[in-house]
């Protein structure tokens, strides 16, 4: 699907997604992505949502978000007792969607101003992208 709005142009604001991936204005990705409103960082999750640990999770929180977004694919999926605490303890918001939502979501709360996160995990593509 394509979004399609007025943007800010230095802000990551979400331009089309699929189950497979994601466009952040002109770029594509189809691999695990942490998106704010001004950075990318492609080296911060796991190659799937469930190998997520609490390093993953320390991760994402020392960025200094309000709230993470945490887009698990085609179908919401949710993280363990132990690992949503963790967010809890650090006064973190955490939201889990799928990816559809999270978009949405990530780019409602950018265009408030809001401080937020979102780590994207995508389903297989035809050829495992």
């Amino acid at each position: 699907m394509k979004l399609h709005f007025d943007q800010r142009p230095d802000t990551n604001y979400i331009t089309g997604y699929s189950d497979t991936g994601i466009q952040v204005r002109d770029r594509k990705f189809s691999k695990p992505l942490v998106v704010s409103a001004d950075a990318f960082f492609e080296d911060r999750l796991p190659a799937s949502f469930s190998e997520l640990d609490r390093h993953h999770i320390e991760s994402l929180i020392s960025l200094e978000p309000e709230i993470v977004l945490l887009a698990t694919g085609s179908r919401q999926q949710f993280l363990a007792p132990e690992l949503s605490q963790i967010f809890l303890t650090n006064a973190v918001g955490l939201e889990s969607m799928d990816i559809g939502a999270a978009c949405r979501s990530f780019n409602i709360l950018i265009g408030e101003d809001r401080n937020v996160v979102a780590a994207f995990f995508f389903d297989s593509g035809p050829q495992g992208s």
